[in-house]
């Protein structure tokens, strides 16, 4: 899935920001991005897409930081992706956050089936850099550190 938000502000006008997988402390949905997070945690290999195509998390304090970004500094009009400017694969990604939150969890690739995947090459994923000097800088292991701690903490409480 695919956000977007439309932002005015500075001088800049009004500017677009898009987002696909926005993650972190705070966030109570059942989006993949937690499910997988909490399987992991509960010892559970998640069922798993192919995940041989471009992916991307984006860290909520990089997200929050781009939209600033997007509104002080970006042109008006202009239409900005939130995420990393080089998406990884999505069995990378899973595959490290695996390696922060349950190392050695066997994942199996392609149990799940599921074939619509986000389109990268439809959005500008330098013009937030270009435009405003922003690129996402949270690291990214501390960031699943930080958001599986949390769900940990939230699920021990019974507040899913």
């Amino acid at each position: 899935d695919i956000c977007g938000l439309a932002l005015s502000g500075g001088d800049t006008g009004l500017v677009a920001t898009y987002f696909t997988n926005v993650f972190g402390p705070g966030d109570r949905s059942s989006r993949s991005t937690n499910t997988l997070i909490r399987k992991m945690l509960a010892g559970e290999a998640p069922a798993l897409i192919k995940g041989d195509h471009p992916h991307d998390w984006t860290y909520i304090d990089d997200a929050v930081g781009g939209m600033i970004a997007a509104a002080e500094k970006g042109r008006d009009g202009g239409s900005y992706y939130v995420g990393s400017r080089k998406p990884a694969l999505f069995r990378d990604i899973v595959g490290r956050v695996r390696d922060v939150v349950a190392p050695g969890m066997a994942l199996e690739f392609g149990t799940y089936a599921l074939e619509n995947h986000i389109d990268y090459t439809r959005f500008d994923l330098d013009a937030l850099w270009r435009d405003a000097g922003f690129e996402c800088r949270c690291d990214f292991d501390d960031s699943i550190r930080k958001t599986a701690q949390w769900l940990k903490e939230l699920d021990s409480r019974g507040n899913q």
